[in-house]
């Protein structure tokens, strides 16, 4: 009598490594994860070059309340389906714009490079995104989950790099360049 194996366990990290062996829709919503990291990367690094050369980059009060009304609600009362994906890559690109502008405009001038303060700034960053990421699991499928998780690990460890980097050698390039990829980190998984 033959003895059966027993289903090999799938992990996040596991399942996002075998990308060759998935079907070719599967390698496609990976696809798109990472260019939502990308594009919503992109967009913070529009907002963040705006908030240098618009007149208007010290009323961000103003900018603030106009996200948390225009896209709060827009990203917490739509599913992740494919049919609706234009519009989350959309809101995505608006939100990375508005946090670019914001970290240029409010936390960039408050940072001194090299000293332990923005050490404990990138920490509080990194929560917020984390729990910004566990918001948009909550409402997302079994596998964008699991390939959203690769692609933060990705994004996490590339900022946790970036800003250790920035930390031995101090540079205003380095840390804008680990807070903007930190600001990609929750688009990965809409």
């Amino acid at each position: 009598m033959m003895r059966a194996t027993p289903p090999e366990k799938s992990t996040p990290l596991g399942s996002f490594s075998q990308t060759a062996q998935l079907t070719p829709r599967s390698q496609r919503q990976i696809v798109d994860v990472y260019l939502m990291l990308a594009s919503t990367a992109a967009s913070a690094v529009g907002g963040h070059v705006a908030a240098e050369r618009l007149p208007f980059a010290e009323d961000w009060g103003l900018l603030v309340a106009l996200g948390v009304i225009v896209f709060a609600p827009a990203m917490l009362q739509m599913q992740a389906t494919e049919q609706n994906l234009s519009q989350r890559r959309i809101i995505m690109w608006g939100v990375g714009w508005v946090l670019g502008f914001l970290m240029h405009s409010t936390v960039a001038p408050l940072m001194h490079y090299g000293q332990a303060d923005s050490v404990y700034m990138v920490l509080g960053i990194s929560i917020t995104m984390f729990a910004s990421f566990a918001v948009a699991v909550m409402t997302s499928s079994r596998s964008q989950v699991i390939y959203a998780t690769g692609a933060a690990v990705f994004a996490l460890s590339s900022l946790g790099w970036i800003g250790l980097l920035g930390f031995i050698f101090p540079s205003r390039i380095l840390w804008d360049t680990s807070l903007l990829v930190g600001l990609a980190v929750p688009g990965v998984s809409t």
